[in-house]
């Protein structure tokens, strides 16, 4: 994905060890290739409804989580180092930044057992991957287009907010960690309702789907 000119025999297992990028990476880049699953290929299993695929997927559903971790060494640490977290399946979740400055996290954050809850964060995201998963096809899109719009929001929000932080860290470090506490808290909690606002899409959608294939005529 990231060296084209490095020949590989996938089903050889020949890859190099380490492999130079063509290019410097992204966030984007890598969120893209955690996401990876042969896309529109003929090795794409979601594409194909295709669970005996014998190319393995990088983005499965089994996942618990995927983290990007992302340094900058020219930032405050409490802003410069950030751990980009994907509950679940990478495909259909959204990565969320959880600056290594704040202290806490929205209680939902906190919660999460073997058995779902409502209260569990990662029960809601878990469930939205499950909804899109029973037909992926026609759910995934609906589920990326909510959370690919969420991601351009944050990115923006994060340079503002970084902005605002840089202006006041110095001087005023007391007013900077609120600022940074709130946007955190504000900005996780902001995904929860996104979630929850695609549940609720995803079964209105699901039942009128299965009204119209069970729909037999008559009082």
């Amino acid at each position: 994905m990231f060296s084209p000119e490095i020949k590989n025999d996938v089903t050889r297992n020949t890859f190099p060890v380490y492999a130079a990028s063509a290019h410097p990476l992204s966030l984007d880049d890598l969120r893209k290739a955690f996401r990876f699953h042969y896309n529109d290929t003929e090795h794409d299993p979601y594409l194909h409804c295709n669970p005996k695929e014998p190319y393995r997927p990088v983005s499965i559903f089994r996942t618990t989580q995927t983290h990007i971790l992302h340094v900058r060494p020219d930032l405050p640490q409490a802003i410069g180092r950030v751990d980009y977290m994907a509950m679940g399946m990478a495909a259909l979740s959204v990565f969320l930044p959880y600056y290594q400055g704040i202290n806490t996290l929205p209680e939902a954050y906190k919660r999460g057992s073997k058995t779902s809850s409502a209260d569990s964060a990662y029960w809601k995201f878990r469930k939205v991957q499950a909804l899109g998963m029973v037909n992926y096809n026609r759910y995934a899109p609906v589920i990326r287009a909510a959370y690919d719009q969420f991601e351009a929001e944050t990115t923006q929000r994060q340079r503002e907010m970084e902005e605002a932080y840089l202006q006041i860290c110095e001087t005023r470090p007391i007013a900077a960690q609120e600022l940074l506490q709130n946007f955190s808290d504000k900005l996780l909690l902001r995904a929860l309702k996104v979630t929850d606002d695609l549940t609720e899409e995803l079964f209105t959608r699901l039942t009128a789907d299965i009204q119209a294939e069970y729909l037999f005529h008559g009082a």
